[in-house]
C-alpha cells in the first residue's frame, strides 16, 4: 500500500469548526493535493522500477509513466496556488502568522505546467526545432542492491535525428533505492535555452519537508480553537439499490 506524505493523525484532518469556512475549503484542498501528488509519486516509483528490472519492458507502463510525472505537474501547480492563498490572503485572524517554509521550489513545476497547458502552441515554437516530443524525455536511476545502478532513458515516439541525448549519471550522490533521481525533459517557450529539466524526486523530498513545517505551524496556530470541535473528513455514502 502507498504511504501518503499527510497521514491520519496529521492536523489537516482536524480542522477546527471555528476556523473560518475559506480557510476550512483551502486547507482541505491542500491536504487532498499533497496526497494525489504523493499516490502519483508511488505509482510513478513502482512503474519504473518494473519498467528496469525487465529486458522487453510493456508499453502499457510506457503511458503509464507520463501519465503519472504529468499529473505530478499539474498537482505542484495547484498546490503552489492553494498555499499562496493560505499564507497571503487568509481569513481567520489564527492564520495570520503562517510561513511554511519556502515555496519557491514549488514554481520550477510552472515552466512545465504551461507547456501542458499549451501543447498545440509549443509543438511549432520549441518542440520541433528541438527534436523533442510533445510529452518530453524521463530520466531516472535504477539500482536493486546498491552496488549496480542502471541509467533510464523513456523516449515516447521515436528518437528524433538531432536529438542530443544528455544523459544524467548521478555518480557519488546520495541514492534511495530502488528508483531515483527522476527528472522529467520538456521544453518552455522560445528563448535562448527551451530546453528545461525538472528532478521529481528531489521536488517530492522537498514537499515532505514542506508538508512537516507546514502540519507544525498549523497545529500550533489552531491551539486556540481546539475546544470548537474538529470537522469530519471524507464522507463515503454507499446505498444499495434492488430491482425486484
Amino acid at each position: 500500500m502507498s504511504k501518503l506524505i499527510i497521514e491520519k493523525d496529521s492536523i489537516f484532518l482536524k480542522i477546527p469548526v471555528a476556523l473560518d469556512k475559506r480557510d476550512v475549503s483551502i486547507l482541505e484542498g491542500i491536504r487532498y493535493s499533497i496526497n494525489m501528488i504523493s499516490l502519483s509519486y508511488s505509482n510513478l516509483e513502482n512503474v519504473l522500477q518494473n519498467i528496469s528490472s525487465k529486458d522487453k519492458p510493456d508499453s502499457i507502463e510506457f503511458y503509464s509513466s507520463f501519465k503519472e510525472v504529468w499529473s505530478i505537474i499539474d498537482g505542484v501547480t495547484r498546490l503552489e496556488n492553494l498555499i499562496q492563498l493560505i499564507i497571503k490572503y487568509p481569513s481567520d485572524a489564527s492564520l495570520t502568522e503562517i510561513d511554511p517554509v519556502n515555496i519557491d521550489f514549488l514554481r520550477e513545476a510552472k515552466a512545465f505546467r504551461n507547456t501542458l497547458q499549451h501543447l498545440d502552441e509549443r509543438i511549432d515554437e520549441t518542440i520541433l526545432k528541438n527534436n523533442l516530443t510533445v510529452w518530453g524525455v524521463l530520466h531516472w536511476m535504477h539500482s536493486e542492491d546498491g552496488e549496480v545502478y542502471h541509467s533510464c532513458t523513456l523516449f515516447p515516439g521515436h528518437v528524433r535525428k538531432g536529438y542530443s541525448a544528455d544523459i544524467p549519471m548521478h555518480f557519488g550522490e546520495e541514492f534511495t533505492p530502488p528508483v531515483d533521481k527522476i527528472i522529467l525533459e520538456s521544453v518552455k517557450v522560445s528563448g535562448a535555452n527551451p530546453i528545461i529539466r525538472i528532478n521529481i524526486s528531489s521536488l517530492i523530498y522537498k514537499i515532505k519537508a514542506l508538508t512537516l513545517n507546514f502540519e507544525k505551524q498549523l497545529e500550533y496556530q489552531l491551539k486556540s480553537l481546539e475546544s470548537s470541535g474538529t470537522y469530519g473528513q471524507d464522507l463515503f455514502i454507499k446505498m444499495k439499490l434492488e430491482v425486484k
